[in-house]
Parts: structure tokens; sequence; C-alpha cells
């Protein structure tokens, strides 16, 4: 994943992509590195009356082809949840298109300085346009104190909700982004030449800084419609200590639980094919974890059968939360896969990765696998035609 300017890809060894610096200090025009996707990991709450209204029985979806669906969704409706392998809204199912618009709250900071904040208003809009139901953001910097940090998604949330979209607040970055809450900076490390999270910090660093960050956002938040989930870290894993992972998600979400009992909780992972067979059905068995991810670029599905197996164990939705392609026909390549893995293979969303709606490099897209007027002039509309197809499709 890329933010901003000068940055550096890494292909963690049996982990995806990410990076692991951004830009310094010096001014300059935003650059974007390409993200390598040939290589994939091997291995709260609304109070009033409508939003505690029971779920429908999940025999209410048979026959989803059929199942009855508003033709808009209009600001201020109730909570998404999952109900077995479904996502639901206001009694109604709710699959997605959406879209990555990682750095969103960091508009106009430090962290972001060439996209201005009166530009998230443009980014929404377009993707609401666009027939996106869900975007996912980065809610975490490390230029300023927690409190700070958290009013910046306020905005963001405000906003989304005007346009009926729902946003995934992704906590923490496992790259050294910037997109972690202050003083991880020394949470990363070299591992096997690649610059991560170290096992120590999911061992106990995390309780530092990442855990009074997540209680400040979360309880800021809690009621706020606009959350369709908490996700714990972008691509979080920890092959050092696999028992040490499981206590941080426990506790994470505990944590999250403390302050906001209604909206769901994901865990962010590429996959968990970097786990036993035994070791992912007990993590996505866990109440606290409400659907899974998958995170997979050029159509490569290497981890797609080990997926959908797990979220049909679990009986919890499955979305590809990030997904993108480099080259060929990008649009013919994206309406495939949305078909073959919502249609067909029964994820309930599909994020693209990348999207930039204004027309100047503003250091939140991705020269490779993004969709943009900026590096993808060629194709923006076409793919735009795809997705609007697609959420006309799958609802």
């Amino acid at each position: 994943m890329r933010l901003g300017i000068a940055l550096t890809l890494v292909v963690v060894a049996g982990c995806d992509t990410g990076l692991v610096s951004h830009r310094g200090t010096d001014a300059g025009a935003p650059t974007d590195a390409s993200r390598d996707a040939s290589t994939s990991a091997p291995d709260a709450a609304r109070s009033d009356a409508a939003a505690d209204a029971a779920l429908p029985p999940m025999d209410a979806f048979a026959g989803n082809d059929a199942f009855a669906l508003p033709d808009a969704f209009t600001p201020g409706h109730g909570f998404v949840t999952a109900s077995g392998s479904e996502f639901v809204r206001d009694g109604a199912r709710y699959r997605f298109v959406g879209v990555n618009l990682r750095g969103l709250p960091h508009f106009g900071t430090p962290i972001l300085p060439y996209a201005p904040a009166s530009e998230i208003e443009t980014e929404l809009a377009e993707a609401a346009r666009m027939g996106a139901r869900v975007v996912r953001v980065f809610a975490a910097a490390n230029d300023a104190d927690a409190a700070t940090v958290a009013a910046r998604l306020g905005n963001v949330l405000d906003r989304a909700d005007a346009h009926g979209l729902t946003v995934i607040v992704t906590l923490t970055d496992f790259y050294p982004t910037t997109l972690f809450p202050r003083g991880d900076e020394g949470a990363y490390a070299d591992v096997g030449g690649f610059t991560i999270l170290t096992t120590g910090w999911f061992r106990s660093g995390f309780r530092t800084n990442y855990l009074p960050w997540v209680h400040e956002v979360v309880a800021r938040y809690a009621s706020h419609p606009a959350v369709f989930a908490w996700e714990l870290g972008n691509e979080i894993k920890c092959d050092g200590d696999h028992a040490a992972f499981f206590s941080f998600v426990d506790e994470t979400a505990a944590a999250i639980r403390s302050h906001d009992s209604r909206h769901m909780i994901t865990i962010g992972m590429i996959t968990a094919r970097w786990l036993s067979d035994t070791e992912a059905h007990d993590l996505y068995a866990r109440p606290s974890v409400s659907f899974l991810t998958i995170h997979d670029y050029e159509a490569a599905h290497s981890f797609t059968d080990f997926e959908v197996a797990q979220a049909a164990s679990a009986n919890k939705p499955l979305i590809e939360e990030e997904a993108g392609f480099s080259a060929g026909d990008r649009a013919a390549g994206t309406d495939a896969d949305i078909r073959y893995t919502v249609d067909a293979r029964s994820m309930r969303g599909y994020l693209q990765w990348g999207f930039v709606a204004v027309t100047h490099d503003d250091g939140n897209g991705d020269r490779t696998f993004g969709m943009d007027r900026v590096f993808h002039v060629g194709d923006y509309d076409a793919i735009f035609g795809v997705y609007s197809a697609a959420a006309t499709r799958i609802r």
C-alpha cells in the first residue's frame, strides 16, 4: 500500500505487499510506487427503535435474486450487521461494491499535503455516484495525538453518511506508512529484510499506543451509523507467535466492545492461510470476528477457495477488500472478477484499491493498480461503468 511521496514497496516474505516509508519533509509533486501483486500470503450503538429491530431469519434470503431491496439507501439508516453469510441493513440484504480511500481522513494534513480537505467531499460524492456503498479508510496517523487524529474521522463519517455510504475504519497499518498511532514508530523492525510490526508488538507492545488510540476513536464514534466496521489493522499477521496474535485480537475486540456493542469488527488480513486450518477456523469462529476479508490482485485467487471454505464453515460474510489490475483490459478484468468472486463464489462485497476522483496526483492513489484520472485516465470511465452495473446487479 502506498501513501504520498517517495514510497518504497515491499513484498513481505509470506505476506502481501506494503509500504516501508512515506514522503519526507522535502517539497515536490506526489509520486507513487507500484504494488507487486504477483505474490500473496501463502501460508456502537444507535439508540432508536429501528436500529434495535430484530434481523430477519436467514431463510428470508432464500432466492436472493428476488429479495426486495430499496432503490437506494438514504442518510440516517441503521447500522450494518452480519446475519449468517449476509450483511443486513434495516432488514434488507446489503451487498456492495466499494473503494479504498485509504488516506481520506488525513486530507489537508501533513500526511497528505497535496490532498486538500475540501476534496473529501469530492471523493465520496464520486464513489457514491458510481454506486459504491462502502469505502475503506486508514484512520490512524502518527503526526498528532490520538484525540486530534480521531477528530479527523468525524468529517469523513458525516460526509459518507450524507451520501448513504458506510466506512470500514482500519485502526493501524502492518507497514510503517505513517498510518499508525503516534508513538508506534519504534514498533516496526526488519524481519527477514522487510519492515513490519514485530512479534513483540503483538505480544504486548500494542498496549502502549495502539490500544489507547482504539479506546479514543471507538468511544468517539460508537453511535455513528456510517461506521461499517472497525478493522483491527491492515494486513496484520504474526508469524512469530500465533497465540500472541489470537490474544491481541481478543484484547482489542474487548476494548472495542467496551464502548461499542453494535458495530461489526473484522481483522483485516490478506488471508488466514498463514495459520493452520484449525487455527484459522478457531480465529474466524470467534464471536468478535464479524466477517472475513481477502486481498487479491490480478484475479490471482490464490486463497479464494480457502477463504470461501472458511467463511462457509464460520457462517459469516466474506469480502474482497482490496482488488485491482495492472495491465490489459482492466475494465473487463474487473467485471469478470466481480462476477467470479461475488456472483459465483458468494463474496458479499468487492472494493477497488487506489480510487481517486480528482484529476491531479493527490498522493492517495496507486500508479499501478489504482482507478483514477491521473495514471489511468484511459480506462477510468470504463471501470466506473463496470462498478455501476455491478452495484445494481449484486444488491
